[in-house]
């Protein structure tokens, strides 16, 4: 099960919700995003989250070369977030590189992605022209007619993310950005604290 917080800048702030339970840490590497972190930032988040023993998830849109660019920061996971073809898969796959696919308002493209070796599928709100991150949830029937296991991201918090876990048998996991922040790149450590307890009792984890 993934319990993964996102949209990390603060390498502190990651290595504080590594240690109380987040699976995984993502950051986010498309300079459009308000929680856009640099790959100096991303570095020093994976390297914090890998302290605790969470998983480094760079989060791209669009990239030309995600292959090179995870080597740079040093992430363990790529979410393909934009507009990726299975050819980018094929291509961190074939450089080992273990990819996430975030599916959009359908489940059209899920056994393809599943297919071509995504380890995740990871399913958020659709809003025309915005990629992610809108703090959006996704429509409950949707959830609900989850063809493949999946991660459910779109406006989650520490209030819902109990009923929405309970939507589908087929969730695997969840992710949270805006449903935990201060401000767009920045954490609170309150909110932090509770998504986690929440989301992993949810998801039928031990406390870590």
């Amino acid at each position: 099960m993934i319990v993964k917080v996102c949209g990390f800048r603060d390498p502190d702030e990651a290595r504080h919700a590594a240690a109380l339970g987040a699976t995984h840490v993502g950051a986010v590497l498309w300079p459009g995003s308000k929680r856009a972190a640099s790959e100096d930032q991303a570095r020093a988040v994976f390297a914090a989250a890998r302290s605790e023993g969470a998983v480094g998830v760079a989060v791209l849109v669009d990239d030309p070369d995600p292959v090179a660019l995870a080597a740079r920061i040093g992430a363990d996971v790529v979410q393909l977030h934009g507009a990726e073809t299975l050819q980018t898969g094929a291509a961190l796959r074939a450089a080992g590189v273990p990819f996430w696919r975030a599916l959009r308002g359908s489940w059209d493209a899920a056994a393809l992605w599943t297919t071509a070796g995504a380890e995740q599928l990871l399913l958020d709100a659709y809003l025309p022209g915005v990629p992610g991150g809108t703090g959006a949830r996704v429509d409950d029937a949707l959830v609900g007619a989850a063809p493949l296991p999946f991660v459910l991201a779109g406006g989650l918090t520490p209030a819902n993310v109990p009923a929405a876990v309970a939507l589908s048998p087929a969730i695997r996991g969840v992710d949270v950005a805006s449903g935990v922040e201060a401000a767009p790149g920045r954490k609170d450590p309150a909110l932090v604290a509770s998504f986690l307890t929440a989301a992993r009792a949810a998801l039928r984890l031990e406390t870590p």
